[in-house]
């Protein structure tokens, strides 16, 4: 009872009244008037009559009672017709989504550049006019090398009271016009069904017709909700975006090139959990105390991996769902469920058994130890590497690098190290983002490959393409999107961090560097 208390309370806001509490009410007094129409008015005014007070009283108490449940629920999946509004479909709806989309990459290719720009994105176009000029404006961070996703749950804490309004009455009524959208498709559906049994034809044509007009019109205020709403968004990134960076407590840029560097290597350390070699420099932290001038990157080069810290995959997940998602229903969430307790099972009964075979198979304690601190993605040496007395002997993994930060004593697992690559010379360590697999599947540590940058395309036309050829892999992350660590000459690091669309060449004939070891060294 007090969570209902607590729903009609929180319904009573005007915002949350408009769009969700008052379509519920004229959603259920149109499926009244359904029943009213099949008893007529006579027999219903008589029905009504015959209950009483009292029984009018509980009548109306359940109307009320249920008007608030179905609204609090509505509520909460407010953001969920969104979506599914900006053509995020089921799979069973993918060909039509595939329709749609190719009518709105006619439609955009016939529009002026500015309108362009304003009403669609850059990349794939999406399925509806609302995630058409929503995702434009998701895209409208990276003018400043910001990710949107992934900087706007940080970036919305900072915004000013009266920003947060305005871009609170822009988002009620995007998600008031879904709402009504999806009550009035639902009335199309679920009234005629109704109607059928209890209308004449003539009945339960009108029921759709009016449930059908609903929807297209709430539609069609939905895409034009969504202007102001994405206009906003760009505003937030514009005006206030400074306003993350002063209450991250660091240092404002002086120029567009040092904000673009810095933006670039948060949403690095934002999405996959490090920087680049060097990169601290870019994110301007406060100066030390007594300290006025500008620290400089240095000239020399930086060992591969100093200070690259451990990566996890980052869980996040903050901002909008990307394409292909779709909600799950309770059938599937129980069917994950039950899956998911199987997995466990099996997971703690291998675990026993394991536990059983380490008590019979005694540790003899003759593996390969690190004998300092060793960064990630850097060469190992003989002094790097503490000989446990058996195979595997360090010449054995002379050449190759740890793909984590292997603490003073720890063990070196063969199976967390890198190819043997040799003397990487002075390569400097960064990452590079992909949004689909084909990097997960197709690129092998030690591979050379040549990355091609397509720049934004300018008022004046696209930019030509660049190619940088010469990039050696060291790892392929499991993060979202897929992160393909490379290590790359000083003078085309540079290229890499240009904004742009990055597509990874493979070069099947290259494994490792001309420089690699053919043969196990020989440690004394």
């Amino acid at each position: 009872m007090n969570g209902l208390i607590e729903a009609a309370g929180a319904l009573l806001d005007p915002r949350r009244l408009s769009a969700a509490w008052l379509p519920v009410v004229g959603f259920l007094l149109g499926l009244l008037a359904i029943v009213i129409g099949a008893l007529g008015a006579v027999d219903s005014l008589s029905t009504w009559s015959a209950l009483g007070g009292a029984g009018q009283v509980l009548v109306v108490a359940g109307f009320l009672v249920s008007s608030v449940i179905v609204a609090a629920v509505l509520d909460a999946r407010r953001i969920s017709f969104t979506r599914m509004l900006e053509g995020y479909l089921p799979r069973r709806l993918e060909p039509l989504a595939v329709r749609l989309r190719r009518r709105h990459e006619t439609l955009r290719a016939a529009l002026p550049p500015v309108e362009r720009r304003r009403r669609y994105p850059r990349g794939e176009v999406r399925a509806t006019r609302i995630g058409n000029t929503i995702a434009a404006a998701e895209e409208h961070g990276a003018r400043y090398g910001i990710d949107t996703v992934a900087a706007w749950p940080r970036l919305y804490p900072t915004l000013p009271e009266p920003f947060l309004a305005a871009f609170g009455a822009a988002a009620g009524s995007l998600h008031t016009m879904s709402t009504l959208c999806v009550l009035g498709g639902t009335f199309a559906t679920l009234g005629g069904l109704v109607a059928v049994m209890l209308l004449p034809w003539w009945g339960t044509l009108l029921c759709v017709t009016a449930g059908g007009m609903v929807a297209v019109a709430a539609y069609q205020g939905a895409a034009r909700a969504a202007l102001p709403y994405a206009a906003l968004i760009r505003s937030a990134y514009d005006v206030h975006r400074w306003a993350l960076l002063s209450a991250m407590g660091l240092r404002l840029p002086t120029s567009f090139e040092a904000e673009f560097a810095q933006w670039t290597q948060l949403k690095k350390l934002w999405e996959l959990g490090l920087p680049d070699s060097g990169g601290s420099i870019a994110m301007r932290y406060p100066l030390p105390a007594g300290v006025t001038t500008e620290p400089s990157a240095p000239e020399t080069s930086v060992g591969l991996g100093d200070g690259i810290p451990t990566v996890e995959a980052d869980a996040e997940s903050s901002g909008p769902p990307r394409e292909g998602t779709s909600e799950r229903g309770p059938r599937v969430r129980i069917a994950l469920l039950a899956l998911a307790l199987v997995v466990t099972a099996l997971l703690v009964g291998m675990t026993a058994v394991r536990g059983k075979l380490v008590t019979v198979i005694p540790d003899h304690g003759n593996e390969l130890r690190a004998s300092t601190d060793l960064p990630a993605y850097r060469s190992l040496t003989c002094t790097d590497v503490l000989d446990g007395g058996g195979p595997p002997r360090p010449g054995d993994v002379v050449g190759r690098y740890p793909l984590e930060t292997l603490r003073r004593g720890d063990p070196i697992r063969r199976d967390r190290l890198g190819p043997a690559v040799g003397p990487l010379g002075g390569r400097l360590v960064t990452t590079l983002s992909t949004s689909t697999t084909t990097a997960q599947r197709a690129i092998a540590r030690g591979t050379m490959v040549s990355v091609v940058l397509v720049p934004p395309a300018s008022p004046s036309g696209p930019a030509p393409a660049v190619l940088v050829p010469d990039l050696l892999v060291l790892d392929v992350l499991g993060t979202a999107p897929a992160a393909v660590v490379v290590a790359a000459p000083p003078e085309r690091l540079a290229a890499l961090q240009r904004p742009g669309t990055l597509t990874i060449l493979l070069d099947p004939t290259v494994t490792v560097p001309p420089s690699a070891p053919a043969n196990p060294a020989r440690c004394p």
